[in-house]
This record gives structure tokens, C-alpha cells and sequence, in this order.
């Protein structure tokens, strides 16, 4: 692709309850300069998994990425 991405990516917060998976939308967040951020409180995603879609634009495809768990180990660095 040329330039970088644009358009807006929604983070979605994914829990399991029993063998169902809930989506609950956090936000849909602009793409700005190719990036995307959302700043969240660590114990609203705690143990949790995100993720990210994005939808594509004319030069670039759409995507999918998932964070692993987030854990109390895994924020300390953060």
C-alpha cells in the first residue's frame, strides 16, 4: 500500500462466558497518522482479551488482531 492506513478500527473487549464469546465495542477509534490508540483502565481489561478489526482502505486490506489476556504480570511493565 501506499501512505499509511486510514479510516476508523473498532477495540472490541472479548469475555467467555460458558462456551459463548461476548463482544462488547470499548470505542471506534480513528486511524491517524497510521495508528490507532485507545487508552483503557487496566482493571476494566483484566484478564480479558482485546481486539482490533480493521476494515481496509483502498491501498491497504483489512485486518484482525487479538491481544493475549491481559494479566496483573503482564501490565506490571506497562
Amino acid at each position: 500500500g501506499r501512505g499509511a492506513p486510514t479510516g476508523v478500527v473498532p477495540f472490541e473487549l472479548l469475555t467467555k462466558k460458558g462456551k459463548k464469546i461476548h463482544t462488547q465495542t470499548l470505542a471506534k477509534v480513528s486511524v491517524t497518522g497510521g495508528q490507532a490508540t485507545l487508552l483503557v483502565k487496566a482493571s476494566s481489561v483484566l484478564n480479558k482479551s482485546i481486539t482490533i478489526v480493521y476494515g481496509g482502505d483502498t491501498d491497504f486490506r483489512a485486518s484482525t488482531a487479538s491481544s493475549p489476556k491481559l494479566t496483573k504480570k503482564g501490565l506490571n511493565g506497562l
